[in-house]
């Protein structure tokens, strides 16, 4: 399992490509404000202690 908490506004387009397929059939868990960078799996949203 993978933990990443904000780690996709710390990097450029082509790194987060790289990233994002290393990631494929693995468990991984994403943290982020900006969630249009993000692409497939399944999203929460959590927002005033709510998630849904």
């Amino acid at each position: 399992m993978f933990l990443f908490d904000d780690v996709f506004s710390e990097l450029d387009s082509s790194r987060r490509a790289y990233l994002s397929g290393k990631m494929k059939d693995r468990q991984v868990i994403i943290t982020t404000c900006e969630p249009s960078g993000v692409v497939g799996g399944k999203m929460i949203k959590v927002e005033k202690g709510r998630y849904f």
